[in-house]
């Protein structure tokens, strides 16, 4: 009752025109002055405003937060829960940092130290972080690695009890490439690990006409692309596994004669040059060399494995990579 004649008090008072009350001091000055507003005339206000909109407004006051269409409001889309985050952590409500690549927020040791530095719209977390450059046009992160090595380990088991699991992730690179991306698999042998396979041709060579070793260093030379972090394909140890005779074998299936691995332990990628059958040649065939990276089994991006297949990253803010747990 009494707050009902203190509206129509206050309707009066507006009606005749009178001065308006000072600003009181004290917890009741910060008040919003939505919450003041009758409840009928609030919930008409509430249910013309977006979604985040309502979000931000039931972290405003004690009034708000009991307001169960202000409580129960859900972000449907996932950029509005972001943004929400955003907003939090630029106000410094959250104890957390908010990571743009997993949108959600990580412990301060998830982050480089360099990331610290950015805005919430441009923050990346060491797991969604792009550091895995699988060629020159495609580079992925963590987490999408890790997407498609689930992926793989889904598929249906082929026919053959020996075959391995394979998928392509589809990539625009150059020519270089045989085939249009790159193939990840496992093997039964190896049922929780992933690699990788490229094809990189080389050049076309004809059947009456086996290259020559200075011709095949041409060509690794010309190709330009590093096949781990640690070995590029101009490395002379590539050419040194080259043997011509090779090309004049007949049988039906390509293979490689020898393979060079890279010296890093934690690394073991390895790359050899694969031998076409001149037994289905009708005019030219290609000489390829193939490389296989080991990826590991993506527990962590703290693993031996994952770090030594990526490029260097930035210090972190706690000196160790901590992975992101859902929050």
């Amino acid at each position: 009752m009494h707050s009902v004649k203190s509206l129509f008090s206050r309707a009066l008072k507006h009606l005749r025109g009178d001065p308006p009350e000072p600003v009181p001091e004290g917890p009741a000055a910060t008040r919003p002055s939505l919450a003041c507003m009758p409840a009928e005339l609030v919930l008409d206000i509430l249910y013309r405003l977006p979604p985040l909109s309502r979000k931000a407004l039931s972290q405003t006051c004690r009034r708000f937060r009991n307001f169960p269409e202000l409580r129960d409001a859900e972000l449907t889309f996932q950029s509005e829960r972001f943004e929400f985050l955003c907003m939090l952590e630029r106000d410094g409500a959250l104890s957390k940092l908010v990571c743009a690549g997993c949108k959600r927020v990580h412990k301060k040791s998830c982050f480089a130290k360099n990331q610290l530095r950015e805005s919430p719209e441009n923050r990346y977390c060491v797991a969604s972080l792009p550091v895995l450059q699988i060629c020159s046009a495609r580079t992925l992160s963590f987490n999408e690695a890790k997407e498609n090595f689930n992926l793989i380990r889904k598929l249906p088991q082929e026919s053959m009890p020996d075959s391995p699991k394979w998928r392509m992730i589809p990539c625009e690179h150059g020519p270089q490439y045989e085939v249009p991306g790159h193939f990840w698999f496992t093997t039964r042998f190896w049922p929780t690990k992933l690699k990788q396979l490229d094809v990189l041709c080389l050049f076309p060579t004809r059947c009456d006409d086996i290259p020559s070793k200075e011709t095949v260093n041409e060509a690794l030379r010309d190709l330009d692309i590093r096949i781990c972090p640690h070995m590029e394909v101009s490395d002379p140890r590539i050419l040194d596994t080259y043997y011509p005779i090779m090309l004049n074998r007949t049988s039906a299936r390509d293979v490689i004669y020898n393979t060079v691995v890279c010296p890093q332990r934690s690394c073991r990628t390895k790359a050899g040059l694969s031998y076409p059958s001149r037994s289905c040649c009708v005019s030219h065939t290609v000489l390829q060399l193939r490389v296989v990276r080991e990826l590991g089994s993506l527990r962590s991006p703290n693993s031996a494995a994952w770090k030594a297949q990526t490029r260097p990253v930035y210090p972190l803010a706690s000196g160790a990579i901590t992975a992101p747990q859902s929050e």
